[in-house]
């Protein structure tokens, strides 16, 4: 196949070399589970900001910052009291109230 575009080869070159580096650094912490860690090393290049443009391929991509999931201890009363069968039974009341 033709190359149309050589210096797109250069750019997929150099961003496979930071790939590759951070799998490595993380390798070492966790030893034959590249599988198991290649997701968040592409997380992290993803959403790590770029000198050229200010951004990263995450925002570029889609608009805004990426906002990392961050699990609470503290419960809220509406989950505590959630029950799911009860739940169950209250949509199907409501889905038969519906006028079709």
């Amino acid at each position: 196949s033709a190359i149309v575009h050589p210096q797109a080869n250069g750019q997929v070159e150099a961003i496979n070399k930071i790939l590759k580096q951070n799998i490595k650094t993380k390798l070492e912490e966790h030893k034959g589970a590249w599988p198991d860690v290649l997701p968040e090393v592409l997380w992290a290049y993803r959403t790590t900001q770029r000198t050229t443009t200010g951004e990263s391929p995450f925002s570029l991509a889609y608009g805004y910052e990426a906002m990392i999931p961050v699990e609470i201890g503290a419960g809220s009363l509406r989950r505590s009291v959630y029950e799911q069968k009860r739940n169950d039974v209250l949509l199907r009341v409501e889905l038969d109230l519906l006028e079709e």
